[in-house]
C-alpha cells in the first residue's frame, strides 16, 4: 500500500506543478497572485490545442503564463504579428516545433508579438482548471482516499504481523 501511495506521489510530481500568476498580462483570466495548476501528462488532459492556457520557461530561468494563438503551421492575424515581421514578408506561419502565445490582456502583455514563437520543448505544461467551489471537496476526496489507504495498510501489516506471530 505504501509503494502505491509512493507511486501516487511520484506521478503527481513528474505530471504536476503549481505555479502563481506574477503580473497583469492574463487578466481578467488570471490575477496577480492567482495559483494554478500545471500538467504535462498531455495522454491524461489531451494534446496542446488554441486557446489553451500554458506555462512556458523562458531563457533566464523564470516563467510566463499566455494562451496558445497559433500552432505550427498555424497562420497568425495581421492584428498579433510579431513587431519585428514585416508587411512586405507576407504572411506569418508558426515555424515547426514552435508555439505563439499571447497574454489575454493585450495592451500590457509582453508575449510572441515581442519576442516571437516559442519553442514547445520549453512548456512546462498546461494549466488545468478547476471550479473554486469544487476545489475544497476534491482535496477531501483525496485526502480521504489517502487516509483510507493508510488506515488499509496498517491493517493488513497488523494481521501479517499476528499470523506470524501465530505461526511461531
Amino acid at each position: 500500500m505504501l509503494l502505491g501511495i509512493l507511486a501516487l506521489a511520484i506521478f503527481w510530481r513528474q505530471n504536476f506543478q503549481t505555479v502563481i500568476v506574477s503580473g497583469p498580462s492574463m487578466e481578467t483570466t488570471y490575477n496577480n497572485g492567482d495559483r494554478l495548476l500545471a500538467c504535462r501528462a498531455y495522454w491524461l488532459i489531451g494534446a496542446i490545442a488554441k486557446k489553451d492556457i500554458v506555462v512556458v520557461r523562458t531563457g533566464d530561468e523564470s516563467y510566463i503564463i499566455k494562451r496558445v494563438n497559433g500552432l505550427p503551421g498555424d497562420k497568425i492575424d495581421l492584428k498579433v504579428w510579431p513587431k519585428s515581421w514585416p508587411i512586405t514578408k507576407g504572411d506569418y506561419i508558426v515555424p515547426e516545433g514552435k508555439l505563439y502565445v499571447l497574454g489575454d490582456n493585450l495592451p500590457v502583455s509582453e508575449d510572441s508579438r515581442v519576442f516571437g514563437p516559442v519553442d514547445q520543448k520549453d512548456v512546462l505544461g498546461k494549466i488545468v482548471t478547476l471550479d473554486p467551489n469544487v476545489m475544497p471537496v476534491v482535496m477531501i476526496l483525496v485526502g480521504g482516499f489517502c487516509a483510507i489507504g493508510i488506515i488499509f495498510g496498517f491493517i493488513v501489516a497488523m494481521r501479517d504481523r499476528r499470523a506470524a506471530v501465530v505461526a511461531e
